[in-house]
């Protein structure tokens, strides 16, 4: 099946559905939602519309008129750096010390906000939607989708570990095995809610951690995260008795570091408009590149 998208409008060839439903079950479309692109004339198989399910064949077009939605994020002129950037993704280099999104307190000084002015300054009229999260010290590689039509279909391909998060970080201590994978699993602190913690019921989590160089009294990793649980790389790592260097939660501040030291290097999406594999890098920032000297 071959999915374009212009101008707004969602192309299917090569149908390989039944019917119009399983179009839309295919993109993980709520029922409600699906309901409305039918009763308001958004869905038409070969230019005639539809208002229900309709039964396809394979040499059909249909074609989804995508209907616009509008946020409250204020716009915040400030750098922000485009790692990438097509009609379905803008994929950002966070800087360290800076929310996502708003906390309830902070509203106009998040990366939601300069994503905001970026879009308004590019002309492109769509509400600021993230695909995930990094923690406020986190540095690094931040996926934003720019349909929200298809953020269900990226939101179950990161439930289902068809996209993949790749951190650097430093640990304290020399980890002398080059390879490791742990799989604990993590649940809410009980004593701390600002915390997680290890909990044979808590939910399942794998994090693999490859040693890039050891130092005298840290090392140098790269982890790789199959699930994405909140702190995971640091709850696991504080776990194994390698904290992150200046992990103010999970260890403790080191001089040398003037933040907590984890950078989100890298991000692997298989791209659903053009079936390719996306791999987008994002190196070192200075502050972590430091620690190497």
């Amino acid at each position: 099946m071959k999915i374009e998208l212009k101008n707004n409008i969602l192309q299917l060839r090569g149908i390989s559905f039944a019917d119009t439903d399983a179009v839309f079950a295919y993109f993980h479309t709520a029922k409600k939602k699906r309901y409305e692109y039918y009763q308001t004339n958004r869905v038409s198989i070969n230019n005639r519309i539809i208002h229900g399910n309709h039964m396809l064949q394979e040499q059909d077009t249909v074609r989804i008129f995508l209907a616009m939605e509008e946020d409250t994020i204020e716009p915040w002129y400030e750098d922000l750096e485009i790692l990438f950037e097509d009609e379905l993704f803008c994929i950002v280099n966070k800087p360290a010390n800076l929310l996502v999104h708003s906390d309830g307190i902070e509203h106009a000084h998040t990366v939601c906000n300069l994503v905001k002015a970026h879009y308004l300054l590019e002309g492109h009229n769509t509400c600021v939607r993230p695909l995930h999260r990094l923690d406020y010290e986190t540095s690094g590689a931040l996926i934003f989708c720019k349909v929200p039509f298809l953020q269900p279909l990226l939101d179950a391909m990161l439930k289902n570990k068809q996209i993949y998060r790749e951190y650097e970080a430093f640990a304290r201590g020399y980890i002398a095995q080059k390879h490791c994978t742990i799989t604990r699993g993590i649940a809410r602190d009980r004593h701390d809610a600002r915390k997680m913690r290890i909990s044979e019921h808590g939910k399942s989590a794998r994090t693999d951690v490859f040693v890039k160089q050891n130092f005298m009294d840290f090392t140098w990793i790269r982890c790789r995260l199959y699930t994405g649980r909140t702190h995971q790389i640091r709850v696991h790592l504080a776990a194994i008795q390698h904290p992150l260097l200046s992990d103010p939660l999970y260890g403790i501040r080191d001089s040398r570091c003037p933040r907590l030291a984890l950078h989100a290097c890298r991000v692997s999406i298989p791209h659903p408009l053009s079936n390719d594999m996306l791999r987008v890098e994002c190196p070192l920032p200075q502050d972590l590149r430091q620690l190497l000297d």
